[in-house]
């Protein structure tokens, strides 16, 4: 349990420090390391909690999870503006 607790803190320090994706792609990869910890993250859960345990502490990590691979989406449907 500590070790997902860890693993959580972890996830709250990324959901502090990155902002939405800026215009420039600034924040992409920092977007894609956060989604990467994300799913490590979850594989870590699923062997160590019950189905009801994992359903409960999944579910606001995979919200997250879904809005920054959506962020990620958007930006790279985004035209680029060439000068």
């Amino acid at each position: 349990m500590s070790r997902l607790s860890t693993a959580w803190t972890s996830h709250e320090t990324i959901e502090k420090t990155l902002c939405p994706m800026s215009q420039n792609g600034d924040h992409f990869k920092a977007a894609q390391d956060a989604v990467q910890n994300l799913q490590q993250v979850l594989l870590a859960a699923r062997k160590v909690h019950t189905p009801d345990e994992y359903k409960g502490m999944s579910e606001p990590i995979l919200l997250e999870l879904q809005q920054r691979e959506h962020d990620m989406l958007t930006y790279l449907s985004q035209k680029i503006d060439v000068n």
